[in-house]
């Protein structure tokens, strides 16, 4: 049995903003192309989201998060998403770039600041 996959407002205005952002600095035609491959990486969610490595974010959130790494080299995003098993769906909360601080982790370093 196949899971839903939903994109949270938060993920969609992020991935809303790597879009414009690649058409600013490449084409309309290499975001549409990139925007493609995110979607086919979408889409593998729908078989075995298990598969994806547990997220840095689920100690902080107490909750068990995954991520998905897309793209490459200096372009690699991660999508962070729950499971929920009993309703069989997948919810993408975030897709940030990997470079980003893990969320969660600006409060615990301003916290050490103290």
């Amino acid at each position: 049995m196949r899971y839903r996959v939903d994109l949270a407002d938060n993920a969609r205005d992020e991935i809303q903003a790597a879009f414009d952002w690649i058409v600013g600095k490449a084409s309309l035609e290499i975001a549409d192309r990139w925007l493609d491959r995110l979607e086919q990486t979408l889409e593998s969610l729908e078989t075995m989201p298990q598969r994806c490595e547990r997220a840095p974010e689920s100690d902080h959130f107490q909750r068990d998060l995954r991520q998905l790494l897309f793209g490459r080299k200096h372009g690699t995003y991660r999508l962070i998403f729950g499971i929920e098993e009993v309703e069989r769906r997948v919810t993408i909360l975030h897709f940030r770039h990997a470079a980003m601080r893990w969320i969660g982790s600006e409060a615990s370093e301003s916290d050490n600041d103290e």
